[in-house]
């Protein structure tokens, strides 16, 4: 049963990846996690397999049950969930950690990325959104640029002009999070949430999603920063469906063609219009 609920758990991309490796002749149950690595393969994968070879289970097996599960999901049309959590210690449920499906995510882009409500401090979470001529991605980002906080996520330590603030964010953001190298993004924010309304009323800007290329759909509590990413207690689902993905897509183009949220406005101090 163990070999059965690994194979099937895996994601599409392990999956096809463990499938080649034994077709290859190139795996065996005694890996360690840098031999597998030097492979390009998971180390995770090391564990399973030397847990697989003491239960007496051998490379043959291994082979029949990565057919089966590629055959059946391809059959089946299977949309996969995927649990993802920042969790502070290891455990015995299968999940995906949150800072490698964050990675994953962004290295397979290859023509869009939706990135929605985070804080984001770190520019290393971001490298894998690189551009190349071969990998021309665009990026949009719906940001929560509360006025309370900088582009960074620090308290802010004055009071700030609500009108200028999306240009200054933005020039925050660029200077201190988004990698120096890379093209910039296009960015959007909500003006109802810079500060209260008529009647003293506040609003968030709070739908943490990153949508992938129309197919992938990632939702977690965890902002994008080391905290989230590694010593934090998080939980997220990644979600393999075109067809709710393109709706969350359709949902956020939808609110910016309403008005719900305007351009940040690259070198501008009075934010979109």
């Amino acid at each position: 049963m163990e070999l059965i609920d690994w194979v099937t758990g895996l994601p599409d991309d392990e999956l096809a990846m463990l499938d080649d490796a034994v077709e290859a002749r190139r795996l065996r149950l005694d890996m360690s996690p840098s031999l597998l690595r030097s492979y390009g393969w998971p180390e995770s994968w090391s564990t399973r397999l030397a847990s697989l070879g003491a239960r007496g289970h051998g490379l043959r097996e291994l082979a029949v049950a990565t057919r089966v599960a590629l055959r059946e999901r391809a059959r089946s049309g299977e949309r996969r969930v995927d649990l993802v959590c920042t969790r502070p210690s290891g455990g015995r449920v299968d999940v995906l950690d949150t800072s490698v499906a964050v990675r994953r995510l962004f290295g397979q882009a290859q023509r869009e990325v939706i990135v929605a409500g985070f804080r984001v401090n770190d520019r290393e979470m971001l490298e894998p959104l690189r551009r190349t001529a071969s990998r021309p991605v665009d990026v949009r980002m719906f940001v929560d640029i509360d006025p309370a906080y900088t582009a960074d996520g620090g308290k802010q330590l004055g009071p700030v002009d609500l009108a200028l603030w999306p240009g200054v964010w933005w020039s925050q953001f660029m200077d201190r999070v988004w990698p120096v190298h890379m093209d910039p993004p296009r960015c959007w924010y909500a003006p109802s949430t810079l500060g209260p309304d008529a009647h003293g009323v506040w609003r968030s800007m709070h739908a943490k999603s990153v949508v992938v290329d129309r197919r992938y759909w990632f939702v977690t509590s965890a902002n994008f920063t080391r905290r989230g990413h590694e010593r934090n207690i998080e939980v997220g689902a990644l979600i393999d469906d075109p067809v709710r993905a393109a709706a969350v897509v359709d949902l956020f183009e939808e609110w910016a063609g309403a008005g719900v949220f305007v351009p940040v406005v690259p070198g501008s101090h009075g934010g979109g219009g």
